[in-house]
């Protein structure tokens, strides 16, 4: 229980940080310490300083080496704008690191179903953060130190006590990045006035939360379309709480009575307000070098305002800022490799932007997701996006997911001539960057049409979607900032009906 994984510092400096960001790709994609293997013991003295192996089932290693190898090469180099490059020999990837030293992932077949990764890691995060808010509000007396492991004891305690949560004591776990996370986190709930509950309770995916709250958000959906409004196309766009935080014996059963979308948030905002009930929404921190005296999550109280005001808290977003000429990265080459994503700035920061990218592998699941310095803050699914691309400005983004992400598989002759064509022609037209050794270099239409027609499916689906919505952002102009900011609003569980929570990262 609640194993600690190596945080690396046996590497040095720079290997340290980026084997961090490989296991944080690993874990991005929903692979956890117990499915993370050290092969051997770590040695910078070798050419493959770093060999870590991933057990999955047989049939599913392809699909899930091919997703890994998405994932690693969207991921920034730390402290850099770049990206990692990878060299890939069957289900074995290799990942140069400096002076001829890489970094392997392998992934190996095992019998059976294998891991349940994704969905189980989430909840086993989750619980996880509940446990040591507990912990934090009434088995210490003062902040964690995430220098410091917390006993199994203490752990037990807290979760015996304070606790209802859907996973098993036995299968929780937290890794170094997740101890510091939930203890950061915590430390900053239990600080704040808007979260003293009395006598709390932590809940997750049991009691109300599996019952009484998932069918409140039926019930506002159901409101939505009598009312002729857009619903939600999840739970996490009304509200995205991991956890609840409630009075011991708080008494729901009111919410039962309720069947309007604006009596349900009025209720939760009213116990919220009462200090009864309040849902936290957990943004994992990461790579946090304050030292201890200093380091502290981040705190936001979300949707307390009214719809306007929302909108209005976003309204200097923009498409194009006075810092980055289209207010988009897009790549195509960036050290030997083509990029599968484009990124989509709304601020000036490093990091106001949207990712854009396939997160489904070789599956279509292209969608946009908040960056941050040290979190994602949500995603907008590809169908969402186009809708609200073409409430502002109709047809600028058709939509035919399946059929299209069929129409890019390069077998698909017929279909793909005019896919390899778009995709080069958009890569000309917002003159994609092309970094070889270091160098920028021109590439025109040509260039790219025998590259791109070589490229997978999953591929073209992604990197394509990404040129349609910068294409239709330029194409209109008078309308894009609005779509960036229905965008962000969208993703970030700000929408009109949603419903207050706090966001801790």
């Amino acid at each position: 229980m609640a194993r600690r994984q190596n945080s690396f510092t046996n590497l040095g400096t720079d290997f340290a940080a980026r084997a961090r960001d490989i296991t944080t790709c690993l874990r991005e994609e929903g692979y956890n310490t117990r499915d993370i293997i050290e092969v051997r013991q770590l040695d910078p003295t070798k050419q493959i300083v770093l060999n870590l192996r991933i057990d999955v089932p047989q049939q599913e290693r392809g699909r899930i080496t091919n997703t890994l190898v998405t994932a690693i090469t969207s991921k920034n180099i730390t402290g850099s704008r770049e990206t990692y490059d990878v060299e890939v020999n069957g289900n074995v990837i290799d990942i140069p690191i400096v002076d001829n030293k890489k970094f392997r992932v392998q992934v190996k077949p095992i019998q059976g179903g294998g891991s349940g990764a994704g969905s189980a890691s989430t909840a086993i995060n989750e619980s996880m953060f509940a446990v040591y808010c507990a912990v934090r509000y009434y088995l210490v007396t003062q902040d964690l130190d995430f220098r410091q492991p917390i006993s199994e004891e203490v752990l037990r305690q807290a979760y015996n006590d304070y606790c209802f949560v859907d996973v098993p004591f036995e299968n929780l776990w937290a890794d170094t990045v997740w101890h510091k996370s939930h203890c950061l986190a915590a430390n900053k709930l239990y600080s704040q006035q808007e979260c003293k509950v009395q006598d709390a309770r932590f809940y997750r995916g049991s009691g109300f939360d599996d019952k009484e709250i998932k069918d409140a958000y039926k019930r506002v959906n159901k409101n939505l379309t009598t009312l002729g409004e857009s619903t939600f196309t999840a739970e996490d766009k009304w509200n995205p709480a991991d956890i609840w935080i409630a009075k011991r014996g708080f008494d729901i059963s009111p919410i039962k009575n309720l069947n309007t979308a604006a009596e349900i948030n009025k209720f939760i905002d009213e116990k919220f307000t009462s200090k009864e009930l309040i849902g936290v929404s957990l943004k994992k921190s990461e790579g946090i070098t304050e030292p201890i005296e200093t380091s502290s999550a981040k705190f936001s109280i979300m949707n307390r305002e009214p719809p306007e005001e929302r909108r209005a808290k976003v309204s200097s977003y923009k498409w194009v800022d006075s810092n980055r000429t289209g207010g988009y990265d897009l790549f195509f080459e960036n050290k030997g490799k083509q990029s599968i994503d484009v990124y989509v700035y709304y601020g000036s920061g490093e990091f106001d932007k949207f990712q854009l990218r396939n997160f489904g592998g070789k599956k279509a699941s292209w969608q946009i997701e908040l960056k941050g310095a040290t979190a994602a803050h949500g995603r907008c699914g590809g169908g969402n996006v186009a809708s609200i691309v073409n409430e502002y400005a109709p047809n600028a983004m058709p939509w035919d997911n399946t059929n299209f992400y069929n129409s890019c598989n390069p077998t698909n002759r017929n279909a793909t001539i005019g896919i390899t064509r778009e995709i080069c022609e958009l890569l000309v037209e917002f003159d994609a960057k092309n970094i070889v050794r270091g160098l920028a270099q021109e590439r025109d239409l040509a260039q790219y049409q025998i590259i791109v027609a070589r490229k997978p499916q999953e591929w073209r689906y992604s990197k394509l979607n990404g040129l349609r919505l910068l294409k239709a952002l330029r194409d209109n102009p008078t309308k894009a900032d609005q779509i960036i900011q229905a965008l962000y609003l969208f993703a970030s569980s700000q929408l009109d009906f949603s419903s207050v929570f706090v966001k801790v990262y």
